[in-house]
């Protein structure tokens, strides 16, 4: 790594491997390589995660359990506990695209 990151052979190795990988999709036609690059993304999240699911079907379930109990964007107040760090921007938003502008604690 150039920002002097750690140096052990694993490391080496496994920065290695990702720029091979990125090579592979950078020569892909652009929407090609974009779908290849999501794929691996997904593969590589299942197989530590594997009950994960996505922003848009976690947002629909809860939008479907929350309606069962009559909670609506009309009568509701959305309240996130979200670390601000740009990573939980998506959920922020999915959740305010359903609820309205969330309040974050």
């Amino acid at each position: 790594w150039e920002d002097g990151g750690p140096r052990s052979k694993e490391s080496l190795i496994a920065k290695k491997e990702m720029e091979d990988m990125y090579c592979k999709f950078t020569h892909q036609e652009d929407s090609q390589a974009m779908r290849s690059y999501f794929k691996l993304r997904e593969s590589i999240l299942h197989r530590y995660f594997p009950a994960s699911i996505g922003v848009d079907d976690f947002m629909a379930r809860v939008e479907v359990a929350l309606c069962k109990f009559g909670f609506t964007a009309n009568n509701s107040i959305a309240v996130l506990n979200l670390c601000r760090d740009e990573i939980c921007n998506p959920l922020k938003h999915k959740v305010g695209a359903v609820f309205g502008a969330p309040f974050n604690i």
